[in-house]
Order: C-alpha cells, then sequence, then structure tokens
C-alpha cells in the first residue's frame, strides 16, 4: 500500500476483542508456606489467570502455569511471614483477559 502526503488508511480487524468482566470476591486463605484462593466465576470465562506481587498495585508476575478452569488456586513455596498481593483475570475462549 502506498500513501500520499496527507493521506491516511484505516485498517480493520474483525473479531471478538471485548474481554469478560473482571473477577470478584477473591479471598485468601494462608497456610504454611502457601496461600489457597477462591474467587467468583465469570460469565463467558472460559478460564483464569493468577498474578502475585510483593508490592499493592504492580509489578504482578503470572503464577500459574497453564489457565485455570476452575475458580481455586493453592500458590505454594512462599515465604512465612511476608505480605504478598494477588489478582485474578478472567479469560474468554476468544483469548480476550479482563481487568483486575
Amino acid at each position: 500500500m502506498t500513501l500520499g502526503p496527507l493521506s491516511g488508511a484505516l485498517l480493520v480487524e474483525q473479531g471478538d476483542f471485548d474481554p469478560p468482566a473482571a473477577p470478584s470476591g477473591l479471598a485468601a486463605t494462608d497456610g504454611n508456606a502457601q496461600v489457597s484462593l477462591s474467587w467468583n466465576a465469570v460469565t463467558g470465562a472460559a478460564a483464569y489467570d493468577v498474578y502475585r506481587s510483593p508490592l499493592s498495585g504492580g509489578g504482578y508476575v503470572k503464577v500459574n502455569g497453564e489457565p485455570l478452569t476452575g475458580t481455586s488456586f493453592t500458590d505454594t513455596g512462599l515465604e512465612n511471614a511476608r505480605t504478598y498481593y494477588f489478582v485474578v483475570r478472567a479469560l474468554d475462549a476468544a483469548g480476550n483477559r479482563s481487568a483486575a
């Protein structure tokens, strides 16, 4: 495609780009070097990803390998007496990821 001066092009992609709603009701239960998480199911979600950070509000790293199909996850190998922050994101069948 060649565009002359002061011209432009509009490229249109087709498909599903709407992410599912963010999961709600995240609850955590601590244990020895682990934390068990659970959350409410999201309509239209095919799977979920769990992220952890030592900082509130940022620095999150995905902790589950493959996307989870259930609404619970146990993160192991943690350091006792240390604060961790978790967020969960829903994924739909098209791969769109929700807000945390």
